[in-house]
């Protein structure tokens, strides 16, 4: 690994790509950190202590290291019961008819809003959508090219993407309802738990809890994908794989508040100046930089980033006008960790038919970690 790392990272040196060069050596390094099971055990035992003296003691729990079982490559740790979330999303995914076809969840995740951001352009496998390829129900369907997608698109713009949102959601719900009358009989533990899932209640504590981790834990998880979830038959949610974490200043922390709270219920892109300067001030003050210091690219980013999916983002040359007027120069390690834990939370809700907003969500968190630092 280390080997290939170095070959990438000496042929980008020899093309003078420095921005993709600075993004691999991250990449690297947190390659390193993951592999590095002493580092996670220590993650895991200050993540435990963090969380069972929180108000989160009763709902969410992280397994403990075990020292004496935990050496070399093993990290040794007490068991959590329960189906991971992964299981779950799977259920849902395949209501909808879509099939992954072995692809990870980290995977589907990013395709989830890739699709979102780029009008559905992102090749999936659907069932029973489009031509026949000849290769039986699964078929590659380019989203905007079938009727479904048109359809919902149409349909977005007339009663707006989260009401489209919450119909689909009950149309899901009412067909794993049914099909966990059939899951009790076979014994099925996805189906039913996708039924039987408080949706609602299970998203909003786990973009709690992450946003209880950026601002009063000495790190955050960078990783907080479905596998990594898990669903305890007492009600409580477990959090397990503490290899991907970033430690933060309060200077760090204090340049995330300000940003959260800049993007929480801001208006759309250009529909207030002073807001849109605003987010650019608080996101170039995280350390983030471009190359024309272009305040619609650098009030769009962020929102990008951290907010829920808003309408016009789907029309024919929206993000393209804004994103294609400047570039980013540098980001630091800690904003990339902190876009990956929202990539993948916001992509866990998008999965589960919720268009949230990290920014909102997180911004409670940043308020209150506000108020006790000064």
């Amino acid at each position: 690994l280390r080997a290939d790392f170095w070959c990438l990272e000496t042929l980008l040196w020899l093309l003078s790509r420095t921005e993709a060069l600075s993004l691999v050596s991250l990449l690297r390094r947190q390659f390193e950190i993951e592999l590095d099971y002493a580092q996670e055990a220590e993650h895991l035992r200050e993540a435990h202590a963090a969380l069972a003296a929180s108000e989160f003691n009763d709902r969410v729990v992280i397994p403990e290291p075990i020292p004496e079982l935990t050496r070399g490559n093993v990290v040794g740790m007490t068991y959590l019961p329960g189906p991971k979330l992964e299981s779950v999303l799977r259920a849902r995914l395949e209501a909808l008819g879509v099939n992954l076809q072995g692809r990870s969840f980290d995977d589907v995740l990013r395709a989830t809003q890739q699709n979102a951001g780029n009008g559905g352009r992102e090749v999936v496998q659907t069932e029973g959508i489009g031509e026949s390829s000849g290769h039986g129900a699964d078929t590659n369907v380019a989203l905007p090219s079938s009727r479904l997608a048109r359809w919902g698109l149409g349909l977005a713009r007339l009663l707006g993407l989260d009401l489209v949102m919450v119909l689909l959601r009950l149309s899901i719900d009412a067909k794993l309802w049914a099909r966990s009358l059939l899951a009790r009989k076979s014994h099925s533990e996805a189906c039913s738990g996708a039924a039987n899932l408080d949706l609602a209640a299970t998203l909003k504590l786990l973009l709690d809890v992450h946003g209880f981790q950026l601002f009063f834990c000495p790190f955050f998880n960078g990783d907080p994908h479905p596998g990594n979830i898990l669903l305890l038959p007492d009600g409580r949610v477990g959090l397990i794989d503490f290899g991907q974490c970033k430690r933060i200043t309060d200077e760090q922390r204090a340049a995330f508040a300000h940003l959260f709270l800049a993007l929480a219920d801001a208006p759309a892109l250009g529909t207030s100046k002073a807001a849109d300067e605003r987010i650019a001030t608080a996101f170039e003050a995280t350390g983030c930089r471009s190359v024309n210091s272009d305040v619609q690219f650098l009030a769009l980013l962020p929102r990008l980033m951290f907010g829920s999916f808003q309408q016009e983002w789907f029309e024919p040359g929206y993000l393209k006008q804004v994103l294609t007027s400047d570039r980013i120069e540098s980001m630091p390690p800690h904003m990339v960790m902190a876009y990956r834990a929202s990539m993948l939370l916001r992509g866990l809700c998008l999965t589960m038919q919720h268009n949230v907003s990290i920014a909102d969500a997180w911004s409670v968190w940043a308020q209150r970690w506000l108020q006790i630092a000064t």
